[in-house]
């Protein structure tokens, strides 16, 4: 088993239901002049490994379940199905998802976003799926400034559970699932990508050396 000081911290970024060229530098390829310009993917792209013939799920439920699970969808429940608020099922809770294993490795596993996985009970949310803190919406979309769905607020705020990792404006300790369940208000008409970025910030820069590493 790996020690605290041979792991380093894992930063992994999901983008659900993008075109192949979607990506200014995926265009570029073709030889055509971008539509959009995405620098800082760009960027990522071009210092890192692009790995260009991945077939994947075609929308977010089967993408997510597989990422997290590391099962086809055909075995997660979500080929046919998006987990949203009218769905009374979830993605299987006898999977092992990825936070857990990889909080079994020491890491600390903290999520923002987007989880659309299913939420019919507690036992389905990511606060219960093994992350330590979980900032962001259930179902598949929600507003820029408005954070909910179809008129209902949809944005829950969920503190960590290690003290050496900032909570979200209160206690470091976990708060029970009812506490998650309800929706956090505070964030209303601030635009989501400012909102997770800051949370993303506030993870990185509160971490300490002796700290579990960050997943």
């Amino acid at each position: 088993m790996p020690t605290a000081r041979d792991l380093v911290h894992i930063l992994f970024m999901l983008v659900d239901d993008w075109g192949s060229y979607d990506a200014s530098f995926r265009q570029r390829e073709l030889d055509r002049k971008p539509d959009v310009s995405t620098p800082n993917i760009d960027r990522l792209a071009d210092d890192g490994v692009k790995i260009t013939n991945y077939y994947t799920q075609p929308i977010c439920t089967p993408t997510r379940a597989s990422l997290l699970s590391g099962r086809y969808s055909i075995h997660t429940g979500s080929e046919h199905i998006l987990f949203g608020n009218s769905e009374p099922s979830c993605l299987p809770v006898r999977l092992v998802l990825m936070p857990e294993a990889f909080k079994q490795l020491g890491y600390a596993a903290h999520m923002i976003g987007k989880w659309h996985l299913g939420y019919v009970n507690d036992t389905c949310s990511p606060w219960s799926r093994g992350f330590d803190s979980f900032l962001g919406y259930l179902n598949g979309n929600e507003g820029y400034t408005f954070h909910g769905f179809s008129g209902l607020l949809d944005f829950h705020a969920c503190n960590g559970s290690s003290a050496a990792v900032p909570a979200l404006g209160g206690p470091a300790s976990p708060p029970p699932p009812s506490a998650c369940d309800t929706c956090a208000a505070s964030y209303e008409g601030e635009y989501s990508t400012h909102v997770y970025t800051r949370r993303v910030q506030q993870l990185l820069t509160g971490w300490r050396a002796g700290a579990p590493p960050l997943f």
